[in-house]
């Protein structure tokens, strides 16, 4: 081997520490539950797309016989892989039995700021869904539901708009036994419905963005708290929300620490998109979920595109087992 051919094959392997180093620290920060520096929270948003990327690498690698390079990038496809797959792994999707209740919950972050409330209003209405729960909602909206027919539809109420993004609310066709405030980042609303004779808890939620990665910042703080306050519910709960987090984020791992299964990911949709929806390009990751533990199951879930949001809703339907 020449000598110049020496160092470009020195400069090349050099460089490809240098990309293979990011994803290997993403894939050692799952394994040890951080999301910081910040730098770490932005790469587990999109922690799946390192897989194909480092993978093809590490075949170039072991072909280069750059041995060390090649295992490392062999080990970080491995672990993103695993990774990945315990976030958004399906389950067995339950069978229904005869007289089980059911409901179906249409959510969506209709965007505080929306230019278009009748038809976003129309939108959600035409989901036909038992529950409508809306963060960031606000008073054009509500005047758009009401003018719409929602009261006649859903005669049960939760919740109240606001001029921010701290809106939260839900109607429901099934009574609503009782309900309240809580705090969790914006407002959050805790409602136990009557299912056809059933309880069911249901939290609707929407913790806060500001200080993605940094320790102790109100991202880390409200999902630490949403995952507090839901595991103290009991009975069958449901959680679903604008969790700005996707199932990457250590900090949303928790729910699943504590019992809760993610809905998308149970029914083999773990990897779909919700945000953003308003840019040039299509919805990169999922930040918008639903969680469920103790005696209910997801059957299906379909998303629902809310007109002038920038995000993604989705309308699940579930069936109470106990």
């Amino acid at each position: 081997m020449t000598f110049r051919r020496a160092v470009w094959r020195d400069i090349f392997s050099l460089g490809g520490w240098v990309l293979v180093s990011y994803p290997a620290w993403l894939a050692a920060s799952e394994w040890l539950g951080t999301s910081t520096p910040r730098i770490t929270a932005w790469g587990q948003t999109f922690l799946h797309w390192f897989i194909i990327p480092v993978g093809l690498f590490a075949i170039v690698a072991a072909r280069l016989r750059w041995r060390p390079l090649a295992i490392v990038a062999a080990l970080t496809t491995l672990s993103l892989t695993g990774t990945t797959f315990l976030a958004v792994r399906p389950f067995p999707i339950v069978t229904p039995k005869s007289g089980q209740p059911q409901l179906s919950i249409a959510f969506a972050n209709v965007y505080n700021n929306n230019r278009v409330p009748a038809d976003a209003a129309r939108t959600l209405l035409a989901t036909k869904a038992d529950v409508i729960a809306i963060a960031e909602l606000t008073k054009p909206i509500v005047k758009a539901l009401t003018e719409q027919g929602v009261d006649e539809g859903y005669p049960h109420q939760a919740g109240s708009p606001a001029v921010d993004a701290g809106g939260i609310a839900l109607w429901s066709r099934f009574p609503i036994l009782s309900w309240e405030r809580r705090q969790a980042g914006h407002p959050a609303i805790l409602v136990t419905l009557d299912v056809d004779g059933t309880k069911l808890q249901l939290f609707v939620v929407h913790p806060r963005n500001i200080g993605i990665g940094i320790p102790g910042s109100e991202w880390a703080n409200n999902a630490a708290e949403v995952a507090s306050q839901s595991d103290a519910l009991v009975g069958p709960v449901i959680v679903v929300g604008d969790f700005n987090a996707t199932l990457a984020h250590p900090p949303l791992q928790k729910m699943q620490d504590n019992g809760f299964r993610e809905v998308h990911s149970w029914l083999g949709h773990g990897l779909s998109p919700s945000w953003p929806t308003d840019r040039t390009f299509p919805p990169l990751f999922r930040i918008d979920h639903a969680f469920v533990r103790g005696a209910v199951a997801p059957l299906a879930v379909s998303e629902v595109p809310i007109p002038g949001s920038d995000h993604r809703g989705f309308t699940a339907r579930y069936v109470l087992t106990g």
